[in-house]
């Protein structure tokens, strides 16, 4: 038999050495591999935790500051909510710090340049409002503020069908040049926040009158001539009323008849109305036309007229039909007439209306103009409502009292148009006219009693003493000196009182009752 082959006998081929040694290295290698793989998932469990903590500060981090406006910066706080709901539905589905601030980013953008749009023209109304007080201390702010905020806010917000807001508007198309109290003052709006001044009674009331001084013949049923006086005063407001002679018996307010649409007929239904100079005379502009305005709308809305819906030409008509009606049942323009009859007595004996005599025996007659000027004051060509004080103008004095009235001055510049003269308590005091409050009844300026306007206080000796035609008519003007002042008001019962030398020499006041002449202080006729 042949030979057999040996086969070594290697052993384990996979173990030569016979030993376990192999398969614990490759154990120990395959719990290395999931110690690693284990930490590496710590380290990423770490890393995401680090990251969702990241988002959600950055997230809950997002606020806007205030502005002072609850609604805008409700607003405002709307909006960063929307974004942060937004934003925390993205790291919820698993989206990154990085991914969450890109997406946040225009949003934020867009609400930063709403909010600094808004901070500007919140400041603008603030400061309209503020301006607006100074002029109207009686007014609503708080009221304007509602009023001027929502045009603030249609102007710098979008919302939706529902009116809740969306958000702020593109900046581009944002107008920043509006004034949000502009509408202050419209019909619908002047009630919510003006309470009346009192400026359109007052303007009114300061408006000058005009002595009315008219003296009339007439007759009675038995055809016997009786003579009257017409004596009051006459506003701006107010036209005479003229007898055939064309002399004054009267005074009505002026007027004028305008159509306004038609009657039923077809015929033109006419309304009388105030003159539309007057009508701006009782009216000066700020709180006095507002005043008029909130009274006359609420008489539209009382009739079942919409102020908003009136054409302004029939509001024109209305408006002045209306301030006629005020003036005839108030009578607030102070424009009045009486008549009284004049009895013809004979005038008091040694007294003239130029003339006083003074000195006893030796009686010499003085040039009195001071006296004149003195009795001008006292028929109150100017009246001044709410004070006793009576003045005139230059021009109803005569020509000599004229003269050495502007010669005592001494101003080129004065004349009878822009000056005129009161009794203030006795002292004749001259003034000029207001130059800067000027009228179309006083083109020159108006009559204003402000101290600052008193050009000088005319004294009697001085003034006297320039007229008199003699020395002996100066010496008794020194003679009599300045006389004892007395009430400019006229006493009870008298008119013309003045200061007299009787036939002693002696200073009595005397005044004119029933055509002669009385010592007031004893109620003697002076003969």
């Amino acid at each position: 038999m042949g030979r057999q082959p040996v086969l070594q006998d290697y052993g384990n081929i996979q173990n030569p050495a016979g030993d376990m040694s192999v398969a614990s290295d490759n154990a120990r290698l395959v719990e290395q591999r999931r110690q690693f793989n284990l930490q590496n998932e710590r380290l990423k469990g770490a890393a995401k935790e680090k990251e969702g903590k990241d988002a959600t500060d950055y997230i809950t981090g997002l606020k806007v500051d205030h502005i002072g406006d609850n609604t805008i910066d409700l607003y405002n706080d709307e909006q960063v909510k929307a974004v942060q709901d937004e934003l925390i539905g993205m790291m919820q589905k698993g989206a990154g710090i990085n991914e969450i601030k890109m997406a946040a980013m225009p949003k934020l953008q867009k609400i930063a340049q709403g909010y600094t749009i808004a901070k500007n023209e919140y400041g603008k109304l603030t400061e309209g409002i503020k301006e607006l007080s100074k002029d109207n201390p009686t007014g609503d702010m708080g009221a304007v503020r509602n009023i001027g905020g929502k045009v603030l806010l249609n102007t710098i917000f979008e919302f939706d069908e529902n009116g809740k807001v969306k958000g702020y508007k593109d900046p581009s198309v944002i107008a920043t040049d509006k004034n949000y109290l502009e509408k202050i003052n419209t019909n619908q709006n002047l009630p919510k926040w003006y309470s009346e001044s009192g400026d359109l009674e007052k303007g009114i009331k300061e408006l000058p009158l005009m002595p009315v001084n008219e003296e009339i013949t007439t007759k009675d049923k038995f055809g016997n001539k009786i003579k009257k006086v017409i004596v009051g005063h006459q506003s701006v407001f107010d036209e005479p009323i003229l007898n055939e002679d064309g002399k004054k018996v009267g005074i009505k307010l002026k007027s004028e008849t305008v159509p306004l649409g038609r009657n039923e007929d077809g015929s033109l239904n006419l309304i009388e109305v105030m003159p539309k100079e007057q009508f701006e005379l009782s009216i000066k502009g700020g709180k006095a036309r507002k005043d008029f305005d909130l009274r006359f709308n609420k008489e539209l809305e009382q009739n079942g007229i919409d102020p908003d819906r009136l054409d302004p030409r029939a509001r024109d008509i209305l408006e002045r039909e209306y301030q006629l009606k005020l003036f005839k049942r108030t009578n607030i323009h102070g424009g009045l007439v009486s008549e009284k009859e004049i009895n013809e007595a004979a005038p008091a004996k040694n007294t003239t209306y130029n003339n006083i005599r003074v000195g006893g025996n030796k009686e010499v007659t003085i040039n009195d103009v001071y006296g004149r000027i003195e009795n001008a004051t006292k028929k109150a060509d100017i009246l001044f409502q709410g004070s006793d004080k009576r003045g005139t103008r230059m021009n109803t004095l005569d020509a000599d009292a004229q003269k050495v009235i502007f010669d005592y001055v001494g101003d080129p510049e004065l004349d009878e148009r822009n000056s005129f003269i009161v009794n203030d308590d006795g002292a004749i005091k001259v003034y000029r006219l207001n130059e800067e409050k000027t009228t179309t009844a006083n083109p020159n300026g108006t009559p204003d009693l402000d101290e600052k306007f008193v050009i000088t206080t005319l004294p009697r000796v001085g003034t006297n003493i320039k007229v008199q035609a003699n020395t002996k008519g100066k010496e008794a003007v020194v003679k009599q000196g300045e006389a004892p002042k007395v009430d400019s008001k006229p006493t009870t019962g008298y008119t013309n009182v003045q200061t007299l030398q009787d036939s002693k020499g002696k200073s009595i006041q005397a005044g004119v009752k029933n055509g002669k002449w009385y010592d007031i202080k004893t109620g003697k006729p002076i003969e």
